[in-house]
């Protein structure tokens, strides 16, 4: 299992135990739990999930979760 599976699984896990779940607060926990190729720095200058973290999130989620990008 790759990183970016597990911090997937991790991800899910988290989505699946709160009511809500705030991109930056869980991209600082990926980072420090699974390292620095599960995040990246956006055009903003904000650290983000990694889009195969993502990739692989959608895999384990399909559409049971809605993702709001902003």
């Amino acid at each position: 299992m790759t990183a970016f599976n597990r911090a997937a699984q991790w991800l899910t896990d988290q989505v699946l135990n709160s009511d809500l779940v705030y991109q930056e607060e869980v991209v600082a926990e990926l980072e420090a739990q699974f390292g620095e190729e599960c995040v990246y720095y956006n055009d903003g200058g904000n650290l983000a999930i990694d889009k195969r973290v993502l990739k692989e999130f959608r895999k384990l989620t399909q559409d049971a979760f809605v993702w709001v990008r902003r």
